[in-house]
């Protein structure tokens, strides 16, 4: 999202980020490929703000709330960078739980989910707010790292856009709260380096 440079507006969404868009680089750098639908942005010049733009992601038990407001589940055409950021949650819950979101919500857990079942969870997010549920054996660990993927998890999956982290801010969080319980795990010597 800062592809001009950091603290400026974002000029790229890409619109489809999910674990199968990823692929391993040098140094184990993970890089993100497949921009078939991805979104240049717009700049309004006197506001020097991004233009929203409308949405077209076709899985809707991926798609952040703004992009499934429409009366039939689909976009209003107010989007922006931030839908991004929600599917980032949707990363990290599956880096956290080991599956996708809104699995909870099908009766058979391998199969696709039925129109009904995303009818249900656009309701749950767009009417709601709701997030996905993470598995109680999750959400109980006591694994200072998969406890900082949850926060940041939450913090991406906001309901309202506007009150979603950045990009930047996420990469931070993450790099901050993985060094303090590094640090911490070493104190007490369960980290053997």
């Amino acid at each position: 999202h800062e592809i001009d440079g950091r603290d400026k507006p974002a000029t790229l969404v890409h619109n489809d980020i999910n674990v199968s868009n990823f692929f391993w680089g040098r140094n184990n750098a993970p890089l993100l490929n497949d921009f078939n639908i991805a979104v240049l942005m717009m700049k309004n010049k006197r506001t020097n703000k991004s233009c929203p733009f409308p949405g077209h992601f076709p899985n809707p038990q991926w798609k952040s709330p703004e992009e499934q407001a429409g009366p039939d589940g689909t976009s209003i055409g107010q989007l922006n960078e931030k839908v991004d950021i929600y599917a980032l949650g949707n990363l990290l819950f599956r880096f956290a739980t080991g599956m996708g979101p809104w699995r909870d919500v099908a009766s058979d857990k391998e199969a696709k989910l039925t129109d009904e079942q995303k009818k249900h969870i656009a309701h749950l997010k767009v009417d709601e707010g709701k997030m996905p549920k993470v598995p109680e054996k999750i959400s109980k660990l006591k694994d200072p790292y998969i406890n900082v993927l949850l926060k940041a998890m939450e913090w991406c999956y906001q309901p309202n856009m506007e009150e979603r982290p950045t990009a930047r801010q996420v990469a931070e969080f993450l790099e901050k709260s993985r060094e303090e319980v590094d640090e911490n795990l070493f104190e007490f010597g369960r980290l053997h380096k």
